[in-house]
């Protein structure tokens, strides 16, 4: 046991060097601050896509020698931000990346910083009623029953794999039902569909991709009629 405490000590002051002092974490934020300011005034006239290359050997990790914030951001802006696609642009026609949206990096500063796991209540009650808080107004925003639940998904792929097990176990669509199974997709569905499919173990389900209409959302009444044909 006294071994076991030595090692965690010695572990214990290994991982202070990860902790910076207040004088310094002003001098982080400040340059960092002035990055992304000076991220946001360019914006109106960077290119929205650049077919430049990055550099990976500046993105390696090399060894463990730390580079300064200068070295940092200096490497982040031109073989991260300046190749490819610039999705907080105004000139990116959003796919599924946002913009990006300044308090709301604000927010995921704070909620990075505290570590606040909302994973289950006791551990973090106000950032798990924050998040129901989140949900209950989305609800109201689609019309939703207030029955409903829900949780926050990092992003649309795993939203998706969520609902899709909830629509599995719910409806109980055990092995020997899956081959007689039909899933209903618009012809514009995205690809992590069918991943998530395979995931779940429904990947030999039926799949009907319908028709749109002219606002791309799927033709109800085909819908209606293709299930009729399924089910009989």
């Amino acid at each position: 046991m006294k071994d076991l405490i030595h090692k965690i000590k010695e572990y214990e002051a290994i991982s202070q060097s990860l902790e910076i002092p207040i004088d310094d974490r002003g001098l982080l934020l400040d340059k960092v601050k002035q990055f992304t300011n000076d991220f946001i005034e360019d914006l109106p006239e960077a290119e929205s896509f650049n077919s430049k290359i990055p550099d990976l050997n500046k993105l390696k990790i090399q060894d463990n020698s730390p580079k300064s914030i200068d070295d940092i951001l200096s490497i982040f802006k031109e073989e991260v931000n300046e190749p490819g696609l610039r999705a907080a642009s105004g000139g990116h026609v959003g796919y599924i990346p946002g913009g990006g949206i300044y308090v709301s990096a604000l927010g995921d500063f704070l909620a990075a910083v505290s570590n606040e796991y909302a994973g289950v209540s006791y551990a973090s009650p106000g950032a798990t009623a924050v998040e129901n808080e989140v949900i209950s107004w989305l609800k109201k925003i689609f019309s939703f029953p207030k029955t409903a639940v829900g949780n926050l998904a990092s992003g649309g792929s795993i939203a998706n794999l969520i609902a899709l097990t909830a629509a599995r176990d719910k409806h109980e669509v055990k092995n020997q039902h899956i081959p007689k199974s039909v899933i209903y997709l618009s012809e514009q569905a995205h690809h992590c569909i069918n991943k998530a499919l395979r995931i779940i173990g429904l990947e030999d389900v039926i799949l009907r991709y319908l028709e749109l209409d002219e606002e791309y959302k799927i033709d109800t009444s085909m819908l209606n009629k293709q299930i009729e044909v399924d089910i009989s």
